[in-house]
């Protein structure tokens, strides 16, 4: 989806200033054995969004798939660090007021999205039962419902190589996978919704 060249242009622009996101967010995460770890930082790069946003290639495809001209309404950059356990099963509409009637997400990944780094779970055909109840948990929304029966028999891993992105519906049940590796997971995640509908992160 992306040039070799823009994933190196954008991952520089990442490290710009990754030093001084660690330290201002002062996050703590857990580890799969229970270690202290650092969290998953999100930062908010106006000029990344910008230029992704605008990329024709992926705005085009959001629009086609959204099946309206699209509205850029939240986007982000996750650093995900090493041995950081997953996060738990989400829909992304749960954490925008008012609720879109639609809502298309991209995920871009800067690195490679493997087994080894944690990589997205999704729930097929979940977005048709509509919006379930969630909890503020951490700086997250995250389902309220237990969906650990969900996560091991319907969970599909959705493997994204650096470069690569990955589109789906903002009512679908999602979840990440734990970096078991020693390298840190970067993405940028962007949200459309139609063109005429405003709505904005509650976060």
């Amino acid at each position: 989806m992306l040039e070799p060249r823009e994933v190196a242009e954008l991952a520089a622009r990442l490290e710009a200033v990754t030093e001084r996101a660690l330290v201002t967010a002062g996050l703590a995460g857990t580890g799969e054995a229970g270690e202290a770890a650092l969290a998953t930082t999100r930062l908010a790069l106006p000029d990344v969004c910008e230029s992704l946003g605008h990329h024709p290639e992926l705005r085009g495809r959001a629009e086609s798939l959204l099946g309206a001209p699209a509205r850029l309404t939240s986007c982000t950059c996750r650093l995900k660090p090493p041995l950081l356990s997953g996060l738990l099963w989400r829909q992304e509409c749960a954490r925008f007021l008012p609720l879109p009637s639609r809502m298309l997400c991209l995920s871009v990944a800067l690195d490679d999205a493997i087994e080894e780094t944690g990589c997205l779970v999704v729930l097929p055909r979940s977005h048709r039962d509509g919006l379930m109840p969630h909890l503020r948990r951490g700086g997250e929304w995250l389902l309220e419902a237990n969906r650990a029966a969900a996560e091991q028999v319907g969970g599909h891993q959705v493997l994204v190589p650096a470069g690569g992105a990955v589109f789906y519906d903002g009512y679908l049940l999602h979840a990440t996978t734990s970096n078991r590796g020693m390298c840190w997971r970067r993405a940028i995640q962007l949200t459309f919704v139609p063109a005429d509908e405003h709505c904005r992160p509650r976060d």
